[in-house]
């Protein structure tokens, strides 16, 4: 199907794929791209796939296949490596048999998932809606595409296979729904500028990579990701990613940066907590990101109500005379 294909009149495209696939919580798309570097998103996401879509804990991973998909240096990907473990996404340890090391995702502690949370950006505490399903995501997606996409192209793909991919129990396969996306949440889910998604956009649907297609729905696209082609990129050359260093004149004497007090969401959050915590929608200021789930002992219990009955409120009959039997003999 080219990336200008009609789609069928159900709108759901029926992939084949049953089997070879990751259960991956939304967080992984939503929140944790923004907060990664180039090489540090794509070990997790092999790190994930490694263990958690294997059925493992842990799994040893050589440094010639890190470099492989990954497309870097040794060099970059020790720095990931290190980057992943301070910030305390991934775990180590010394290789159970063999030599080398073996890796873990940050396990997520087992608690009370109700419903009623503490928004990290709004101060809230009410109903959130948590992300308690799982998007399915073929290996290949950990395993080939990264080496076919600069960082830039994996995040758009990322967006994309987020809202589009779904897996049909009745069908019990993964299916494909197109949806539309704005450039402006591609902007809020990557990061990016909107020259850059627009560039992106148009390398991933080029001839040779077609990692996702899209049609015109009136005034906006409609885009949907094509899992049967993240094999098929070509890998791009392994590359050394250094920070570029700030460049003065001479005589130039630095003037130290005004310091922004950032907002709670972004002050609080690490990025270890889109894995360890459970993640949601607040529904008062639409933040996406770690919520503190409240304990069920810790609530407050709600008052019970008053049995509802008809008639006047009981003040209007304490107001009236008491006719005892006695009054009504009088009367006769």
């Amino acid at each position: 199907m080219s990336a200008t294909a009609i789609l069928p009149p159900s709108g759901q495209i029926e992939t084949g794929i049953t089997g070879n696939w990751t259960r991956v919580r939304p967080s992984f798309f939503r929140g944790l791209a923004r907060h990664l570097e180039y090489a540090e998103d794509k070990i997790f996401g092999l790190v994930l796939d490694s263990t958690v879509g294997r059925g493992r804990t842990w799994e040893k991973i050589s440094w010639s296949r890190l470099c492989n998909i990954v497309c870097v240096t040794r060099r970059r990907c020790e720095q990931a490596i290190a980057e992943l473990l301070s910030d305390g996404l991934i775990r180590s340890r010394r290789a159970v048999t063999g030599h080398g090391q073996e890796y873990a995702i940050a396990a997520r502690a087992d608690g009370d998932l109700t419903g009623i949370a503490k928004c990290r950006g709004c101060g809230q505490t009410d109903e959130v809606d948590l992300d308690l399903e799982f998007i399915p995501v073929p290996h290949s997606f950990f395993i080939s595409l990264p080496s076919a996409c600069d960082h830039g192209m994996y995040l758009v793909v990322k967006t994309v296979v987020e809202r589009t991919m779904r897996w049909d129990k009745a069908l019990r396969q993964i299916v494909v729904i197109p949806c539309e996306i704005t450039i402006e949440e591609f902007e809020r889910a990557t990061g990016k500028k909107r020259s850059e998604i627009l560039q992106d956009l148009q390398k991933v649907q080029a001839e040779g990579y077609e990692f996702i297609g899209s049609e015109r729905a009136g005034r906006q696209n409609r885009y949907w990701a094509r899992p049967e082609n993240f094999a098929s990129g070509k890998p791009r050359a392994k590359r050394e990613v250094k920070q570029p260093k700030q460049r003065r004149s001479k005589g130039e004497t630095e003037v130290p940066k005004k310091t922004i007090q950032p907002v709670e969401s972004n002050q609080t959050i690490r990025p270890a907590e889109f894995v360890t915590a459970p993640c949601g929608v607040c529904r008062h200021c639409g933040c996406y990101g770690p919520m503190d789930i409240i304990p069920e002992s810790s609530k407050s219990p709600k008052k019970p109500v008053a049995n509802a009955r008809a008639g006047p409120p009981d003040q209007i009959y304490s107001s009236l005379p008491n006719f005892s039997t006695d009054h009504w003999k009088q009367k006769a």
